[in-house]
């Protein structure tokens, strides 16, 4: 019993290792998936349900038309039930004699799905019964409009109809998902002018005007999340109903009505990729590194069994039947650890993925993962096996590989980290395009982990001949603490492989966290200089904002305009209140948004009354003199520019800008592009707008303007290299517990002699912590160097959108750098309280036979 307990001892390191490859390789596999699907399901969140559904129409003259679209379109997998609309244009004669063009619209939820505030809609009746035939429900500015009011009628040819309700107007922002697909009706149109005249009627009101009825079957994606693979079939099967309604009515259906799934699932598939790709160095590293721990231990176990692999080397057993022998054990251990690996990385996806939906493929894929690691160690641990026991019996004055071998590793390692920063430099990280990814090179992105890599083994390669220099200080150190530094350098190896995997796991965990909060911050930055503020409102009206919705925004105008034949953006700010709302880097300029704002203002002397304006762009400088050349003006704007930054709000990619006080713009230009610009407004400050008489048009939200982008993706990206720094902290605290493991015997002894002298349990204490606490803070110290070092030179070159202003900057992550710090001296703790438990716990007397 006690050697079977031995010799699976001896196979621990062997499946620990394993466990941790199976955990990386198919943990990669999951967590792509995992980003598919919370990528589907923020898209279609994003996305009118209408837009991502699918809708057939009912051909007319056809008997039995509407039961053939249903059974069509019932084919199509994770589908709401279906929704039948009905519409019809006629033109209607209003009560003061002239005429409307008006649309008939007929859908069950248009009354009760408005977006109007609750109280006023029950007020309106909203939430009433259904209309009857000939009533008509339709919104207040549509009422308006017409002239009409309830009670009023409308007369469509022969037929009356009565204005039964007038509702409040549709909310634009967002609108709501009855009206979605029904959008051309409640959006602006660009002019600023109102939609189309258009009313809600019963399905028996639309029906009378059956020449001009048109009616169709909607169906729309189920609430239920699904995966990116469940959305591609969906895309199929609206490809098969198109082609089966083709072939049922013979004749074609117009447009791409799949056009607005096809963007969802193109969208979704971007970040996959963003995410796939940016993982790719995380998993060649990780194995890379796990390789060496399972090899390592590989050769641990074939000294554990020296005696057994000794004796059959006498026998004249070839090594490689020596090594055939443990794999029977091993292929057990490894197979274990593999399933181990795969259920445990399934459980952390799971719990801390982005989704915990995973795709079926992703899960045999996984598996297959999972079972080729378990494969690959049983190969590793042959070869190493084979070659310890090559070595048992007759070195024959052979050196070892790992001798030349190292140097030529750290020399290859610093050829690739170099080797990837170039290309880096020159192509860049992933570059997203609207839903395209492109780049991603493996070596580009892998920069990062190569360089600390790189820089670990080249440290520790400088570390080996300076532990052994150190061997002969610390003469003058207490005698504690004497103890505790002579343990630390009297062997090179074990010292510097924990230096080295603590340096690893601290370089990955400040790596990943400063990639992972960049990304964020970059979203962030991006998306509010593009937007100008936290929202940005068009608006067709000159009226003044309420004073209720006046705080905390500002109004911008904006036009296009002509400088020497180049477009140009011409941006007009009110210098009072613009600072308030809007934010500018501190790398933009050497003077503030509010210093900038001053110089606008004209406070500043010149020589001329040109109006002062602020350049953004290269090619632009202080003291030009600019003509605007702005449409349908006679003369050109000419100001002078006061002051150039590199970027600024509301800067449009492509184009430089020109930004002066608003004043100055619309004495200028007659019909510019009107904005409210507002930071941190309450959820209801665009129904505010409307309410006061505002027009709405685009709505800008910094917070979403990236979602519906393959950008979003690199939020999730980066967050599987803290697993990275988790494995090398495994890795460090199992080569401290081998070297704890390995000094035992000798440690007791030591102790059972040195406490007859005085050296008590609180000496003890101090020799350990010391022991265990020097090359924790060496490692982390190097790591953190390396890897702040690493990613500084990345970030800047990983920029997902280049063009778009303003650059990617490296931010130190201060919190997990001094949690990193901070946990150090936890650990030597801990280790130090390992490291007495198991001095003091043997017999002094085996300890000094060495039987302990």
């Amino acid at each position: 019993m006690r050697g079977l307990q031995r010799r699976l001892t001896g196979l621990l390191p062997v499946g620990f290792a394993v466990l941790l490859a199976a955990f990386c390789a198919s943990g990669t596999e999951l967590y792509v998936s995992s980003s598919g699907s919370a990528a589907m399901e923020q898209q279609l969140a994003e996305a009118c349900r209408a837009d991502s559904g699918f809708a057939l129409p009912v051909p007319r003259g056809v008997d039995g038309a509407e039961p053939i679209v249903e059974e069509i379109g019932s084919r199509i997998p994770h589908m709401d039930p279906p929704r039948h609309g009905d519409s019809a244009m006629v033109t209607a004669q209003r009560p003061d004699g002239g005429s409307a063009r008006l649309t008939l619209l007929q859908f069950d939820d248009l009354l009760t799905d408005t977006g109007a505030d609750p109280a006023g809609a029950a007020a309106a009746g909203t939430a009433a019964e259904p209309l009857a035939p000939g009533e008509l429900a339709v919104t207040a500015t549509n009422a308006e409009l017409m002239g009409v009011q309830v009670g009023s009628t409308l007369v469509a040819g022969d037929r009356v109809l009565t204005i039964a309700r007038v509702i409040p107007d549709i909310a634009t922002a967002p609108v709501p998902s009855a009206w979605c697909g029904l959008s051309q009706f409640v959006l602006p149109r660009p002019s600023g002018d109102p939609p189309p005249l258009s009313a809600v009627a019963a399905t028996e009101t639309v029906a009378m005007f059956g020449e001009f009825r048109f009616r169709w079957v909607e169906y729309r994606v189920a609430d239920d999340p699904i995966t990116l693979t469940e959305a591609n079939d969906i895309l199929a099967a609206y490809r098969r109903a198109i082609a089966d309604f083709d072939a049922a009515f013979d004749q074609q259906i117009g447009g791409d009505i799949d056009l607005g799934m096809r963007h969802v699932v193109d969208r979704a598939t971007g970040v996959t990729d963003t995410v796939s790709r940016s993982l790719q160095p995380v998993r060649l590293t990780s194995l890379i590194a796990v390789l060496v721990v399972l090899l390592a231990a590989a050769v641990l176990l074939a000294r554990e069994r020296h005696r057994e692999v000794r004796l059959l080397g006498v026998r004249g057993v070839p090594p490689s039947q020596v090594a055939r022998r443990m794999l029977p054990e091993v292929a057990l251990v490894a197979g274990v650890a593999s399933a181990v690996g795969l259920l445990l990385a399934w459980m952390v996806v799971l719990i801390g993925g982005p989704s915990s939906l995973l795709e079926p493929a992703a899960l045999l894929r996984a598996a297959l993962m999972a079972l080729a690691v378990a494969v690959v160690a049983m190969g590793a641990v042959f070869a190493a096996v084979s070659v310890v026991a090559d070595h048992a019996v007759d070195r024959g004055g052979r050196h070892h590989p790992i001798v030349w071998s190292l140097p030529v590793v750290v020399a290859g390692l610093v050829v690739l980290a170099v080797w990837s920063f170039r290309r880096l430099d020159e192509v860049g990280g992933i570059r997203t395009y609207g839903t395209q990814v492109r780049g991603g090179e493996l070596l580009a992105l892998g920069f990062p982990l190569f360089g600390l890599l790189a820089g670990t083994l080249v440290a520790c390669g400088l570390l080996v001949p300076l532990v052994a220099t150190l061997r002969r200080t610390g003469g003058r150190l207490p005698r504690a603490l004497r103890l505790g530094w002579r343990r630390v350098v009297l062997e090179a190896g074990p010292t510097v492989a924990t230096v080295a995997a603590v340096a690893m796991a601290a370089g990955a965990f400040v790596a990943a966290s400063a990639l992972s909060d960049g990304a964020s911050r970059q979203l962030e930055d991006k998306a509010e200089a593009f937007v100008g503020s936290d929202l940005a409102v068009s608006v067709f009206d000159t009226m003044d904002v309420p004073a209720s919705l006046a705080g905390g925004t500002s109004r911008v105008e904006t036009a296009n305009v002509k400088v020497d034949g180049t477009t140009v953006k011409l941006y007009g700010v009110d210098p009072a209140t613009f600072p308030d709302v809007a934010r500018l880097r501190d790398d933009a300029s050497s003077l503030s948004l509010r210093g900038l704002m001053h110089l606008l203002g004209g406070s500043v002397g010149r020589g001329d009354d040109l109006p002062p304006a602020i350049g953004v762009g290269p090619d632009l400088t202080v003291g030009d003199v600019l003509d605007l050349v702005i449409a349908g003006s006679d003369e050109p704007l000419r100001v002078r520019l006061v002051a150039t930054v590199a970027f600024f709000p509301g800067k449009v990619t492509g184009l430089d800008e020109v930004v002066v006080d608003r004043e100055v713009l619309l004495a200028a230009v007659r019909f510019p592009q009107r904005w409210v610009l507002a930071r941190d407004p309450d959820d209801g400050f665009v129904g505010g707008l409307r309410a006061a008489g505002f027009r709405i048009g685009v709505v800008l939200d910094s917070r979403t303007t990236f979602d519906a982008s393959s950008f979003s993706g690199l939020k999730w990206a980066y967050q599987p290299l803290r697993a990275v720094g988790v494995l090398f902290a495994v890795v460090a605290a199992a080569v401290q517990f081998l070297v704890v493991a390995a000094r035992r015997t000798a440690r007791r002894a030591a102790h059972t002699i040195s406490r007859r002298t005085g050296f008590g349990r609180r000496h003890l204490w101090v020799a350990a912590v010391a022991e265990a606490l020097v090359p924790l803070a060496v490692g982390a110290l190097l790591g953190l160097s390396l890897g702040l070092a690493a990613v500084s030179l990345a970030v800047p070159r990983l920029d997902p959108m280049p063009l778009l202003a303003p650059p990617a900057r490296f931010l130190v992550p201060w919190g997990t750098t001094l949690g990193i710090l901070l946990a150090v001296p936890v650990w030597a703790v801990a280790t130090a309280a390992l490291i007495v438990r198991s001095t003091v716990a043997g017999d002094p007397m085996r300890a000094l036979r060495g039987e302990q």
